[in-house]
């Protein structure tokens, strides 16, 4: 069960390792490693289950990705991915981020609606696809501009985003988003998130 689960959290900044594992004190069950998950191979496997959502976004070759994730699993192991399908909103600000981190993606040969790719996903060899659909999520305003502005505040000196928005213009979406962040309600913005379920 996953009461006596061991967890590691991967990522490629030492900041946010630190940051996470400071969220979790002193769980012994949970831990955090700074590695570059394009590298094999991942640290504990084999892995009984990985999960990753918003990561094959920004990562460039996501069908090699999945199918090396999925050489990491234990035999009957799951490997559960969640990417953006589409998002939908009548917010201008909201739309004009959106536009922007598009664009920073593209720019880095990747997609944020990788959604459809992942849904068109050939199985690697010896798994199986076990689970495959989309889930129209409403969440509040507020909680989508927070993740909004982490992200524009990640991506504000990307080159792309450089070449292409006045600092005057970003920092003018970075204060329209922070107004947001008490919004609760819903209905405002709309998207699909894909889940894709491996079997091993």
């Amino acid at each position: 069960s996953f009461q006596r689960a061991e967890v590691i959290g991967l990522d490629t900044s030492p900041a946010f390792v630190t940051f996470a594992a400071a969220r979790v004190g002193g769980n012994r069950r949970v831990s955090f490693r700074t590695h570059d998950v394009t590298q094999d191979p991942l640290p504990g496997g084999p892995a009984d289950l990985i999960f990753a959502r918003f990561l094959l976004a920004h990562l460039p070759g996501p069908e090699a990705l999945v199918e090396a994730w999925a050489k990491s699993l234990t035999y009957g192991g799951r490997l559960v991915l969640e990417e953006v399908e589409w998002i939908e909103s009548g917010d201008e600000v909201l739309l004009a981020y959106l536009a922007l981190m598009a664009g920073v993606l593209r720019a880095r040969q990747t997609e944020l609606y990788i959604g459809p790719l992942l849904g068109s996903l050939h199985p690697p060899p010896e798994t199986a696809i076990i689970h495959n659909d989309v889930a129209t999520l409403s969440p509040q305003v507020g909680h989508a501009a927070q993740l909004f502005s982490l992200n524009l505040e990640t991506v504000r000196h990307d080159p792309y985003v450089l070449a292409n928005y006045p600092a005057d213009e970003v920092n003018l979406l970075s204060r329209e988003l922070s107004t947001r962040l008490s919004d609760a309600s819903t209905g405002r913005i709309r998207w699909g998130m894909r889940q894709l379920i491996l079997r091993s």
